[in-house]
């Protein structure tokens, strides 16, 4: 699910690329909890440069060309992969990602839900997990003009 239909509409630019990057996240580390990491660096570079083409020919395909998508894939799908490549890739590049070796997964992927709060990250910089604040009672919404959206950090007095 999009960040998106979780908090809303971006109010700045920084929230606009933040939900993204949260978006695509989410994706990496799911496929990274599933395949494993041997399979990015086998080829290196290369290898993800072929898989970026093949995400970009899915984009010319279904977006240029008009052809009608699977019901499967979101519109946005091969997007999303083809910005967790670049990153992939980068990593490769700096060497943080090799055939020997790769940053293991801090804690297994899942997606808690608790007291109206949905948990969808750790915060990289403060290690606390980062909270999406939402209303879950619509009777809430009937008094406000929009949904308030916050992004609330747990823990330590971080915010």
């Amino acid at each position: 699910m999009p960040t998106t239909e979780l908090i809303g509409q971006p109010q700045t630019f920084e929230q606009m690329i933040d939900m993204v990057y949260a978006d695509a996240r989410k994706v990496a580390l799911n496929r990274q909890a599933k395949y494993g990491p041997h399979n990015i660096p086998e080829f290196g570079v290369k290898g993800i440069i072929v898989r970026m083409y093949d995400k970009i020919q899915r984009v010319i395909f279904f977006w240029w060309e008009g052809a009608p998508k699977p019901d499967d894939e979101a519109d946005e799908d091969p997007f999303i992969d083809i910005i967790n490549y670049a990153i992939f890739c980068i990593c490769v590049m700096r060497g943080y990602w090799t055939k020997k070796s790769c940053p293991p997964l801090e804690r297994p992927v899942t997606q808690e839900k608790t007291k109206g709060y949905s948990l969808q990250d750790i915060d990289p910089l403060h290690g606390q997990p980062v909270i999406v604040r939402r209303y879950f009672d619509r009777s809430d919404l009937a008094t406000q003009n929009s949904m308030e959206d916050a992004v609330v950090r747990s823990g330590m007095g971080h915010t």
